[in-house]
Parts: structure tokens; C-alpha cells; sequence
């Protein structure tokens, strides 16, 4: 010990001296009876381990908290983002006759069949006197009449901007938008022109020699491409001809607008 004291610097024996000279310092009597109680009940060495530990900062001392939570976070996010959103399905077929799925014909009245072998991509053609309906979760309803033949979209996904397409060959396809269709994009190509719609209700008619679509709400783009658009209103038609004759614009025909109607009202549930 007094080898230790010996090869203090000067500076070391100042503040040894000035320690000493502050006298002792008596311990508050609450304080000895709660360090006897402490001892006595082992809580004393609890307190020591505990001490012995780094003090962490304002951040190491929830860290520990943080980083689950933001791997939580995380881990929600890429579920939020990575997994499927809805799938198309099979929701009615009315009338007599035939169905084709890729070619595949199917008697209108044989659904569990249709509804296994109709999927993203494949192309569905209905035979005339017979409706088909297929829905997306509350994204997307179509609805194929009139010969219709038309290609399924791929399933809508949960990126925002999510864009769907589809072709009419042939036929009328008659759609509406759901209330989960906010912020994505429809498109529908025919050999005359395309329609691109974010959040409508529409009829879509090709015939061999044009192409009429009529929009019952909303607006739609409609030209016979991305460079030759017209916003085209409710109430409003728009026709493309295969011809190359200009398109034409004019009220929606009484026709078409009660089969909007029509459609509209024997599918006013179908996101709910």
C-alpha cells in the first residue's frame, strides 16, 4: 500500500490530500436501515450485478425495444407488399349453352368446372344467350355477354399503381370498379383502339367493323392508342372504326345504357 502511495504523481497526491481533508461524511439513518434491509434480503447483490452493467443512453436503453419493432414493421410491410392480393373467381353464369376456356368447351351449366379451369390469362369466350361474371375481391367486376370473348387479368396485386389489362376480341364486356379499386388502372384493348378507366362503370361492344364504348359513371380514356385519347364522360359514347374512318362521339345509346343499368342493379352487392 504505502508502495502504491509512493508513486502517485503530484497531481495524484493533490487530489488524495483534498479528498482527506473533506472529513467523513455520515450516512442518513434512512439510508443505513434501507441498506440493512437490502443486505438482509439479498437485494443487495441484485442491485450490484445490475450496476455492474454499461448505463445505456436514450437510445441503447430502448434499443432493445426498437429493434423488434422495426423488424415487426418491416416484416408487415413486405407482407403488406408481397402478398396476393385478390384472385379472380367464378361469381355467376346465366343462360343455356356453351362456354371456352382456352378452347376448352364447357356447358354453361357445368360451374365447378369452369370455375377450376378459368384463371389469369386465359382467354373465355361465351356463346350467345349465355352471361358470365367473374369478380376480383371488391377490385374489379366483369361481366361477359353478347358472344363476348375476352382475356382474364392477372390478379390484382397490393402495389400501389397496380395496372390491369385485358383485349375483346369480339362480343361485349360490361365492367365496374370497387371500392378497393382506388388508385390502380384498367385497361381494355380491342383490335380498333383502347379504353383506360380508373374508376368507372362501362360497356365495351366489338363488332367486326368497330369498336363502340359507352360510359355509364365516370370518365374513361378512350382512343385507338395511348397518343389518340379522349376523355369521354358519363352519358357519353365514343366509336372507333376498323376502317380507319374518324372515331365518332355522341350520346350513349338507350340501349346500352339499360344494360348498364341492368348490370349495375343484379350486382349492387357484389363488394360488399
Amino acid at each position: 500500500m504505502n508502495n502504491e502511495l509512493n508513486s502517485l504523481t503530484p497531481g495524484q497526491e493533490r487530489v488524495r490530500k483534498l479528498v482527506r481533508s473533506l472529513g467523513d461524511i455520515p450516512a442518513e439513518p434512512s439510508f443505513r436501515e434501507r441498506l440493512r434491509d437490502e443486505f438482509v434480503s439479498g437485494d443487495i447483490a441484485r442491485q450490484q450485478v445490475f450496476e455492474l452493467e454499461p448505463r445505456p443512453g436514450l437510445f441503447g436503453r430502448f434499443g432493445r425495444f426498437l429493434v423488434p419493432l422495426a423488424a415487426a414493421v418491416a416484416a408487415v410491410l413486405l407482407l403488406v407488399v408481397l402478398a396476393p392480393g385478390p384472385y379472380w373467381r367464378l361469381h355467376r353464369v346465366t343462360g343455356q349453352g356453351q362456354v371456352a376456356v382456352d378452347g376448352v368447351r364447357v356447358d354453361a351449366a357445368d360451374v365447378d368446372r369452369l370455375a377450376r379451369l378459368i384463371r389469369p390469362g386465359t382467354r373465355v369466350s361465351v356463346s350467345p344467350g349465355v352471361t358470365l361474371d367473374l369478380v376480383a375481391g371488391d377490385v374489379l367486376l366483369l361481366e361477359l355477354d353478347n358472344g363476348a370473348e375476352v382475356t382474364v387479368p392477372r390478379n390484382p396485386d397490393r402495389r400501389p399503381g397496380d395496372e390491369l389489362s385485358s383485349e375483346v376480341s369480339i362480343g361485349e364486356l360490361r365492367f365496374q370498379t370497387g371500392p378497393g379499386f382506388t388508385g390502380r388502372r384498367f385497361s381494355v384493348r380491342t383490335p380498333d383502339g383502347l379504353v383506360e378507366v380508373t374508376g368507372t362503370v362501362v360497356s365495351v361492344v366489338r363488332m367486326p367493323d368497330l369498336t363502340c364504348v359507352c360510359v355509364l359513371e365516370g370518365e374513361a380514356r378512350i382512343g385507338r392508342d395511348a397518343n389518340h385519347m379522349d376523355l369521354i364522360p358519363a352519358g357519353q359514347r365514343k366509336v372507333m372504326f376498323s376502317d380507319g374512318r374518324a372515331p365518332m362521339i355522341s350520346e350513349a345509346m338507350d340501349e346500352h345504357i339499360r344494360g348498364l343499368e341492368a348490370f349495375l342493379e343484379r350486382s349492387q352487392d357484389i363488394f360488399e
